[in-house]
């Protein structure tokens, strides 16, 4: 890798982003919206940290998850996957954030 290459991936931070609900319920999101309309919690200097954030984010649910069985645990996991597709770590420089 070229050394302007290496320069300009050191520029490139990380935000937590989250997709816009739909409605008034926690855990119904817009996945189609642009990133644009999309909620940032907070930024990273790497992907990891962004990584490792988003996890920390989602541990309750998955500790409440663990601590339940049958049917109620099922809502809880559906309930973990739709938050988990609702939060990404997206690069700073991702054309997708300058909307049109």
């Amino acid at each position: 890798m070229k050394p302007h290459h290496v320069a300009a991936l050191a520029l490139v931070g990380w935000y937590l982003m989250g997709a816009p609900r739909i409605s008034e319920s926690p855990l119904r999101f817009d996945l189609t919206a642009p990133l644009t309309k999309w909620n940032q919690y907070d930024s990273y200097d790497s992907a990891a940290d962004c990584a490792a954030a988003k996890t920390k984010m989602l541990a309750p649910i998955l500790k409440l998850a663990d601590s339940q069985t049958g049917t109620e645990k099922q809502a809880t996991m559906r309930d973990l996957m739709s938050a988990i597709t609702a939060l990404k770590c997206i690069g700073t420089d991702d054309p997708r954030l300058k909307g049109n």
